[in-house]
């Protein structure tokens, strides 16, 4: 499902790191496969790319996945490009 960030990136994603890391894998790849495609990391979940989300919570989330490893080492380059 898709997901609106609002404090999920405070509570579900943590969890899912710590809990369920190869879950949580998979779903940021999926997001830095959209940063290939689109342009930018998912804000809102909406059909096609919305931009309508105040704030970037997916972006803590990237950045939290590079840190603990749960990004694979051949996206590092593309989902520190798409925080920029």
């Amino acid at each position: 499902t898709d997901n609106g960030f609002w404090d999920t990136f405070r509570s579900v994603y943590p969890l899912l790191a710590l809990g369920y890391p190869d879950h949580l894998k998979n779903i940021l790849e999926g997001w830095v496969q959209a940063y290939r495609e689109g342009g930018w990391i998912p804000k809102w979940a909406s059909p096609g790319y919305r931009n309508s989300m105040v704030g970037t919570y997916g972006d803590v989330t990237i950045a939290d996945g590079i840190v603990l490893g749960h990004i694979a080492s051949t996206s590092y380059r593309d989902a520190y490009d798409a925080l920029k």
